[in-house]
């Protein structure tokens, strides 16, 4: 028997939760029954390319060089029509848009469509609106819809058309590959150079507006004014970056403030950390949260989108306001406080992750969508 022929379509293969999820899936996918080609909008995210093709997944660049460059549909319809794939598998709003009328164009279907998070938790104002409106608009010509969290599907069916079915998938971590970390917290501090004594609040995300880093860094300064052995450690890099660093310099805390930028090791620094933070004002899942509470770190995240379905408040962490760095110090300091607080929610959150976020269970269960849909094309092609 054949198998049978999913192409992934992405904006790109740059660093990012959406990326390493699919990336983390690799040495879980059924390759006997399935072959994997996987597609790509922007050139210059690209850097997780070498890794799906020295996996054996082929992978396209599709060379849209700037948002309004919609030669991108005629190129995506002759690469669908090329490649004739039993199954198109589209991820993010922007793609989405594209990807839907180009496979309508091709005649490709069944069309499956991840939604990540619709951010409208807040309001659109940090989310580009005619991207959302094209997205919503749209969805008509999805055939099936995964949403990443109970908070997305609800999204989904207040602001967007169309009727198609909709299945709440999870996303996973690579918990066999945290397994075999080695080392110990206080290697890890001693390598970030951190104080004797002092405890970590660790971030990890893309330095971008909706992350609001800011808020976690005003959080900081009231933290630091109660407990000023604490050292806040935030992974990641992006437009935000130097701002965020002015910021630190303003409120006077940045001895206590260390940016790695991008780590190539992230796990070996995350085991620095004491607590999990995230201040994000809209977050459809959170992978780094996931890993960190692998590690057995308890969480002190924003109460937006799909993360008090990751965290369960008072079990596994402890959920704050958004957008109120008071509210976030708050929670932070009830954790920092107290050592054995931190350690039972530490242990909670292992075991929440090994029963609910494994990535092995997310591909079994988009590996059974696939099954579904690719069995049931004739009925969709009617």
């Amino acid at each position: 028997m054949s198998r049978k022929k999913i192409l992934w379509l992405l904006k790109g293969l740059g660093i990012g939760g959406t990326e390493n999820l699919l990336a983390m899936s690799v040495p879980y996918l059924n390759r006997e029954e399935f072959s994997y080609e996987i597609a790509y909008l922007l050139p210059w995210k690209n850097a997780l390319t070498g890794y799906f093709t020295e996996n054996g997944i082929p992978v396209t660049c599709l060379n849209q060089r700037n948002p309004i460059d919609l030669r991108i549909i005629p190129r995506l319809v002759k690469l669908l029509k090329e490649r004739q794939p039993d199954l198109l598998e589209i991820h993010l709003p922007y793609t989405g848009f594209f990807g839907r009328i180009s496979a309508r164009l091709a005649k490709i279907r069944p069309v499956l469509y991840v939604e990540h998070s619709l951010a409208v938790q807040m309001g659109l104002r940090r989310f580009h609106f005619l991207t959302f409106l094209s997205n919503s608009f749209t969805y008509p010509l999805n055939d099936y819809v995964v949403a990443v969290s109970e908070d997305t599907r609800k999204d989904i069916r207040k602001y967007c058309l169309g009727k198609s079915p909709v299945q709440v998938v999870y996303n996973g971590i690579d918990l066999q590959k945290i397994a075999l970390i080695n080392g110990n917290q206080k290697d890890a501090k001693r390598y970030l150079g951190i104080p004797e004594g002092h405890k970590v609040v660790g971030h990890v995300a893309n330095l971008l507006p909706k992350k609001r880093q800011d808020i976690l860094l005003k959080a900081a300064r009231i933290v630091l004014d109660v407990s000023p052995d604490v050292t806040f450690v935030i992974v990641g890099r992006g437009v935000l970056e130097q701002k965020l660093k002015d910021l630190a310099l303003r409120l006077g805390i940045q001895d206590n403030v260390i940016f790695t930028g991008f780590v190539e090791d992230i796990y070996k620094v995350m085991q620095a950390f004491d607590i999990f933070a995230m201040s994000s004002d809209y977050e459809g899942f959170g992978i780094s949260l996931v890993e960190g509470m692998a590690l057995g770190k308890p969480a002190v995240v924003t109460s937006v989108g799909g993360m008090p379905e990751v965290v369960e408040e008072n079990v596994s962490g402890l959920l704050a306001r958004p957008r109120s760095p008071e509210a976030l110090a708050d929670r932070l300091l009830t954790l920092l406080r107290d050592d054995d607080l931190r350690k039972n929610m530490g242990q909670a959150a292992q075991l929440r992750v090994r029963q609910k976020f494994d990535i092995r269970d997310r591909v079994t269960a988009m590996e059974n969508i696939y099954r579904k849909l690719i069995g049931n094309a004739n009925d969709i092609h009617r």
